[in-house]
């Protein structure tokens, strides 16, 4: 299991279960130059993903709740102005 973010008030942590690897996330990840950049050692490769809400500081997302966002490729996501 990936590390698990403290969260601020309004975010919500997300368990992220799919993402999407787009054309410009696999340029990035060849060297290419694109919109996505290049894959840097220990900075999250951004995407957007489907995940499960897991805790929530927000009452529009409650537990258990499924949402399309920008989880980058990690586990686990503290998401913020859902």
């Amino acid at each position: 299991m990936g590390l698990i973010p403290k969260l601020s008030s309004g975010q919500v942590l997300v368990r992220t279960t799919a993402f999407a690897i787009t054309a410009g996330a696999r340029a990035g990840l060849q060297g290419s130059a694109s919109y996505a950049g290049a894959a840097e050692t220990d900075v999250v490769m951004q995407a957007t993903g489907i995940g499960e809400v897991l805790e929530s500081t927000n009452t529009q997302f409650p537990l258990a709740s499924m949402v399309l966002r920008q989880t980058g490729w990690q586990e686990n996501a503290a998401l913020n102005n859902l």
